[in-house]
């Protein structure tokens, strides 16, 4: 039966089905080596939310999203490695658990495309692809990019960067309308908008600030979980290295790989985070994902 976003959900039976040895690992991973207690209250405190969500804007929020990772699935199709699929259902699980929205139900999933990129929709819905996960050398690696895409998610930013509200009916927020009948006004409105956010994912990308944003949470989020906190690091430093094409596309959407290295590495100074000897639990990553990326 072919694999769909929706049967990807981070809180999904798809989860309780995976086999005992990956739960025990799981288990494990909690228990080897967790950051110091004043750690974990430090950056628990710079994850949270600030604003108080509103039903009716979570909901246009989610109904967006679900519009936007159709279109996002348009241009690169799932792909259908269950196995792989899990794995990253239960590494986004597992990092949601320390820093996700209790309002979303997080789904992530591998797409058919070399390109080296991972994706987020607002709502919760994650992509990454085939060509990202390649470059990969621990699960460390693939979990840093998993949180800087959760932190986009968490952050709001398409949300705010587009004005995507569920209560008003200015031209910017007729995504609300999704949830009931609407005018054809209001359909051209939101599909403007979902071209405009489309762009941002394919395009010009989001704000620089943003997207620095979504690196500083993200490595807090990581390392929260009790990885490596060098592991972005490491993968934007192989990826800048590659072939042209390939480090350009990423390029294009993100500050440059020397601007990110460079703000990573301060943070990590600045907080300490060296002082942390993360996991990278690359035998795991190994054992699960080159055989069945292979096939």
């Amino acid at each position: 039966m072919p694999l769909n976003i929706n049967s990807l959900s981070i809180r999904s039976s798809m989860v309780s089905s995976r086999p005992l040895w990956m739960t025990l690992l799981f288990i494990l991973l909690l228990s080897a080596i967790a950051p110091s207690h004043a750690f974990r209250g430090r950056a628990s405190q710079q994850l949270e939310a600030s604003a108080e969500e509103l039903e009716e804007d979570v909901k246009a929020e989610i109904a967006f999203g679900r519009q936007l990772a159709a279109l996002i699935l348009g241009r690169h199709p799932l792909d259908q490695r269950q196995q792989i699929n899990r794995y990253l259902t239960m590494v986004g699980r597992y990092l949601t658990e320390h820093g996700g929205r209790s309002e979303l139900t997080y789904r992530v999933a591998l797409v058919d495309s070399e390109e080296i990129n991972a994706y987020a929709a607002p709502g919760g819905y994650i992509f990454i692809t085939r060509g990202a996960l390649l470059q990969m050398e621990d699960e460390a690696e693939l979990a840093a990019v998993l949180a800087h895409e959760i932190a986009h998610i968490n952050h709001k930013h398409i949300v705010k960067e587009l004005k995507i509200r569920g209560n008003t009916l200015d031209a910017g927020s007729m995504v609300g309308q999704l949830l009931g009948g609407f005018s054809d006004t209001a359909r051209v409105a939101l599909q403007q908008t979902l071209d405009k956010a489309f762009g941002l994912l394919f395009g010009n990308g989001l704000k620089q600030q943003d997207e620095l944003e979504a690196d500083q949470s993200g490595m807090l989020l990581s390392t929260l979980a009790g990885y490596d906190p060098k592991a972005l690091e490491r993968y934007l430093q192989k990826v800048s290295h590659h072939k042209e094409d390939q480090a350009a596309i990423l390029n294009q959407t993100h500050p440059s790989f020397s601007v990110r290295l460079e703000a990573l590495q301060q943070q990590r100074q600045q907080q300490r985070l060296d002082q942390i000897e993360g996991v990278t639990m690359r035998p795991r990553f190994t054992l699960i994902v080159s055989p069945n990326l292979s096939e």
